[in-house]
C-alpha cells in the first residue's frame, strides 16, 4: 500500500464519518427511527452521541498501519506559543463545558422540557467556542500525510456543520438566535464584536422566553 492508497482510505473514512454523523442529526431521519420503534424519542440524544464517539474508534487503528511520511513542521521558536495556545483551548472548552447541563446536552430529561441555549461568557464574543477550541487543536501540532487530510476534512465538516446547525437554532429560537449571530463572530474573537453583560442576558431571556409564545 501506498502513500496515495492511505490518503484515499483516510479521506473516505471521515466521508463516511460525517455522512453517517449529519444522516443521523437530520430530523427526518430521527422521527423514522422513533416512530418505526427502532429507538426511545427521549433517548435519541444519547444514542446519538454514544454512537458518533463509537464511529470514531476504528480511526486510531486504521492510521497505525497505513504508511505516511511528515508534511509539516512548525518552526521551533513557535512550539511553546503553539503548545500554550493548544492548553488555552482546552481550557476554553473545559469552562464552556460548566456552563452546559450534562443530562440536557445528553437529552436526558423530561420530553416535556424546552432544550434551551445558554450564553456562557465565552458566548459572548464567540458563537461556537467549541468548534473553534477544535481548530485551533487540529492546525497547531506537526503533520504528515495522513493527519493534514483528516485536519482538512474536520475542517471542511466543522465549517459546514456549524451552519446547519445554526438554521436549526434559528428555527428553535427565531429572532433572538438571529439578533445573537449578527453581533457575534462564528468561530473566533473579534475586538469589535461581541455582547455586554446586559445585551447577552436580554439575548438569553428571549431565546427562554419568545415574545410569541
Amino acid at each position: 500500500m501506498n502513500n496515495l492508497d492511505s490518503l484515499i482510505i483516510v479521506s473516505l473514512f471521515w466521508a463516511l464519518y460525517g455522512f453517517a454523523h449529519s444522516l443521523l442529526a437530520n430530523n427526518r431521519v430521527k422521527h423514522l427511527l422513533i416512530t418505526k420503534g427502532l429507538i426511545a424519542g427521549k433517548n435519541y440524544r444519547l444514542y446519538y452521541c454514544i454512537l458518533a464517539l463509537a464511529l470514531l474508534l476504528p480511526y486510531p487503528v486504521l492510521t497505525h498501519f497505513l504508511p505516511s511520511e511528515p508534511l509539516w513542521h512548525w518552526p521551533v521558536f513557535l512550539d511553546p506559543f503553539l503548545k500554550g495556545l493548544s492548553i488555552f483551548a482546552i481550557l476554553i472548552f473545559l469552562w464552556t463545558f460548566r456552563y452546559y447541563n450534562l443530562l440536557e446536552f445528553l437529552g436526558i430529561y423530561p420530553e416535556s422540557v424546552r432544550e434551551h441555549f445558554t450564553l456562557s461568557p465565552i458566548h459572548r464574543f464567540v458563537r461556537h467556542p467549541w468548534y473553534g477550541c477544535a481548530l485551533i487543536l487540529i492546525w497547531s501540532r506537526d503533520l504528515d500525510n495522513i493527519s493534514l487530510v483528516s485536519a482538512l476534512c474536520l475542517t471542511l465538516y466543522i465549517l459546514i456543520g456549524y451552519r446547519f446547525e445554526e438554521k436549526r437554532l434559528i428555527s428553535e429560537f427565531g429572532e433572538a438566535y438571529s439578533i445573537y449571530k449578527a453581533k457575534v463572530p462564528a468561530l473566533f474573537p473579534l475586538p469589535w464584536k461581541h455582547l455586554s453583560v446586559n445585551t447577552a442576558a436580554q439575548i438569553q431571556e428571549l431565546m427562554i422566553n419568545p415574545p410569541n409564545k
